[in-house]
């Protein structure tokens, strides 16, 4: 019994408008997944779950709701953050202004 992540290029004979991925436990599809537009992490919409969701309306798609993602930069942007380890305010100012910090 495992849990399997796949994307939507893998479900054959599915058709999975709005989604981006789906869970499959025991080749059985448990739940669809959409994608971070900004981190790029696959997860489940569970309402009621209380956690913050939501669509970015500048990059058009949705957010996972971890608080990095919240602040709307573009996903390689925010791979550029982790890597050179500065702060979402900096990645935030250096994307709108321009102005790169060292």
């Amino acid at each position: 019994m495992g849990i399997t992540v796949i994307t939507n290029r893998e479900l054959l004979g599915h058709s999975i408008k709005r989604t981006n991925g789906a869970i499959l436990r025991d080749n059985r599809l448990v739940a669809e997944t959409l994608q971070c537009v900004v981190c790029g992490a696959h997860f489940e919409l569970e309402p009621g779950s209380g956690r913050q969701r939501g669509w970015n309306t500048k990059l058009k798609g949705f957010t996972c709701g971890n608080e990095a993602c919240t602040i709307g930069l573009p996903h390689d942007r925010y791979l550029d953050m982790l890597e050179r380890n500065i702060s979402p305010l900096q990645a935030v100012h250096e994307y709108e202004t321009g102005i790169r910090y060292n």
